[in-house]
């Protein structure tokens, strides 16, 4: 075995180590026995929750702009409200379908702080690829920009579903918008009754070979794998502290460039969520060119 393999192994069992901040347990779950992290949160609600306390740190860039995370809550408790306004109740769904922009964030995370499901849909889907989504999702609400309800021609096909719609110019007749929803204040909604298997998030799968599956992920499931993305930045920096030291030395807050899509687990949980949860700043583009990515970079 190498050095570094045992240098890793060391490391890995003192941060699972009992007491230690990535503590493993057994856990019976769906009758099988699997290893978890004690120290997770339990629920999504629960872990989004705890970012509140980054308050005016900057969380999101977007087209010039810096929205604080104390913004960013502030739109968030606004939409849940109307969600809760709407009928939404803990397990109903919400479909979400736009770019990468503040708004997308918003959504999900208002839908989630009330125990509803957030379900976000391939934005680079055209109108019989979104409306198969929908059919399957079959939300309460669907939370989209204004090229994804153009898509859909204004209609989601699901009976009862309301439109809440990102964008400037006419809406159709019916269809929300955000703008004058996220402006009226509303203080935080109570804390949902959730347990760690209640539902949490839809993710649809690539669709490469048959038409796409949404995928149900538990509260736990969510939870355990934001965890572990924590436990991997820490195994890596404990092994890599020259790595860690050089990136300190510059003093630059930590920044990530998120150009994959937000619909995606690499958009949505390696980046977003984990941002959230730990304070750090995003820069949203809403698509992939390299020219501007450069530019970007050397802005921020």
């Amino acid at each position: 075995m190498s050095p570094l393999s045992e240098l890793a192994q060391k490391v890995r069992a003192q941060l699972t180590a009992p007491g230690a901040p990535f503590e493993t347990v057994e856990a019976e779950i769906n009758g099988r026995t699997v290893c978890v992290y004690r120290n997770a949160f339990p629920t999504l609600p629960a872990l989004i929750t705890s970012a509140r306390t980054h308050g005016a740190k900057p969380f999101i860039r977007y087209q010039g702009e810096t929205w604080t995370f104390d913004r960013f809550f502030a739109e968030a408790d606004a939409v849940a409200a109307q969600l809760r306004a709407w009928g939404v109740q803990p397990g109903d769904r919400v479909a979400i379908a736009m770019r990468n922009r503040p708004e997308w964030a918003v959504v999900l995370v208002a839908a989630a702080l009330i125990g509803a499901v957030p379900a976000p849909l391939n934005s680079f889907g055209l109108g019989e690829e979104l409306h198969a989504a929908l059919d399957d999702v079959a939300p309460g609400v669907f939370a989209c920009d204004a090229e994804r309800l153009a898509r859909i021609e204004g209609n989601t096909r699901v009976a009862g579903c309301r439109i809440l719609c990102v964008g400037e110019g006419d809406l159709p007749a019916g269809a929300a918008d955000y703008r004058a929803l996220a402006r009226q204040a509303a203080a935080p909604a109570p804390a949902p009754a959730l347990g760690p298997d209640d539902p949490a998030l839809i993710l649809f799968t690539s669709g490469a070979t048959s038409r796409a599956k949404g995928v149900l992920s538990s509260q736990r499931a969510v939870c355990q794998a934001l965890f572990n993305i924590d436990f991997i930045g820490a195994l890596s920096g404990m092994t890599s502290p020259e790595a860690v030291a050089a990136l300190m030395a510059k003093g630059l807050p930590p920044t990530t460039l998120t150009a994959v899509p937000l619909f995606h687990v690499s958009g949505l949980h390696a980046q977003l969520l984990n941002s959230l949860r730990n304070g750090r700043q995003l820069v949203f583009v809403t698509r992939w060119d390299p020219a501007q990515a450069i530019e970007v970079i050397r802005e921020e």
